[in-house]
């Protein structure tokens, strides 16, 4: 009898025990998931076309690792997937635009490419994609040397690398009817498999990402000056979901990590005055439904409101915002915490400052200073 008392009361506290942990809410102050996630350790790198200057900082403490200054204009840039090249676009009027590579360790200069384009990896070893105007080019992520082609019929605008699936959609405009045609290629059979054409008014694409999560296309359309809308389209029903209002055409779309959210960045255009009422929206994937709306304030106060690019950390638990092309201003870095969904920090190296920023790994190799 005492035995099977000692085993009653234990198993009565051990119900008890079980029942406190799975009744904890968000409420209790020592649930397991109010612990903050470890942040893990990643890169940022940010190119100022205004002040020509090209920086790296460390992620999660947003401090300045490198930098350095161009004598050349530039735009978009790019980071190889072992975190080792920085690819920047260089406008180049009179031979032609090119791409600079960068040793990321020390920003030391590696070669000249001259397939100028926007490039895209898959995140290994196996493909990257680079277009430019009506041309989709495969190239060895490794020496980017082209592997196979994919002409358009129309120039391209906007795309999206979805590694999951290994799809990449780019965008392109049809001039004669004023449409605004996504294809679909196959990245592992490097073939084009669909494309999907939406209508006038839909409006032109400006900036487009797919979820994989639910089959989700969203798309930040341009229908006039002073219209802009996203646009969520399933390919599984070929319908549109949803639209909803946005200020203007500046802005970007980003899908994080795990799927389960979307961040949209409502530019607005200072060159025009529009200012957007949000300039940063979190979108709930599964039920299409904005979710929250993350205001341009931190710390320190407002902050100008021309977002742009988004970049999320591998982990999901920070995300960096750049610039809006127009904001006809400087617009710093912000630092966003996806967890508290809010901006913990902006960077701003220069007073005037505009960056067009990528992400990747921490560096894997050191370079040889006697070589430099």
């Amino acid at each position: 009898m005492r035995k099977r008392k000692k085993s009653t009361i234990f198993g009565l506290i051990t119900l008890a025990v079980l029942a406190g942990l799975l009744s904890c809410d968000r409420d209790c102050p020592s649930c397991p998931d109010d612990e903050p996630p470890e942040v893990m350790d990643y890169r940022l790198y940010a190119y100022d076309p205004m002040n020509r200057f090209i920086m790296s900082m460390d992620i999660p403490e947003d401090t300045l690792i490198d930098s350095m200054s161009v004598d050349y204009s530039g735009a978009y840039i790019f980071v190889t997937p072992d975190g080792n090249k920085l690819l920047v676009m260089r406008f180049n009027y009179e031979d032609g635009h090119e791409i600079e590579v960068y040793n990321t360790a020390d920003l030391s200069h590696d070669q000249t490419l001259d397939l100028y384009g926007f490039y895209y990896f898959d995140g290994g070893d196996n493909y990257a994609v680079c277009f430019a105007h009506d041309s989709v080019c495969f190239v060895n992520p490794s020496t980017f040397a082209i592997v196979k082609s994919i002409l358009l019929p129309y120039s391209a605008g906007s795309a999206y690398l979805d590694t999951v699936t290994d799809r990449f959609f780019v965008e392109s405009l049809r001039s004669s009817d004023t449409a605004s045609i996504v294809h679909t290629i196959d990245c592992l059979t490097r073939e084009l498999t669909d494309s999907v054409v939406f209508q006038w008014p839909f409006g032109g694409i400006v900036s487009l990402a797919y979820n994989w999560l639910t089959d989700d296309l969203y798309m930040h359309t341009k229908v006039t000056t002073g219209v802009a809308y996203i646009r969520i389209y399933n390919l599984g029903t070929d319908s549109i979901i949803s639209s909803y209002r946005l200020t203007e055409v500046g802005g970007a779309v980003a899908v994080s990590p795990d799927g389960n959210e979307v961040y949209v960045t409502d530019g607005g255009n200072g060159m025009l005055g529009y200012i957007p009422e949000h300039p940063l929206w979190i979108f709930d994937a599964l039920s299409r439904l904005p979710k929250t709306w993350i205001p341009p304030y931190d710390s320190a106060g407002f902050l100008y409101p021309y977002f742009g690019q988004v970049c999320f950390t591998p982990d999901g638990n920070r995300a960096y915002v750049g610039m809006n092309a127009s904001a006809n201003g400087p617009v710093p870095i912000i630092s966003v915490d996806t967890r508290e969904r809010e901006i913990i920090r902006r960077i701003s190296p220069f007073p005037a400052f505009t960056a067009i920023i990528a992400s990747g790994p921490v560096p894997q190799i050191e370079i040889d200073e006697s070589n430099k």
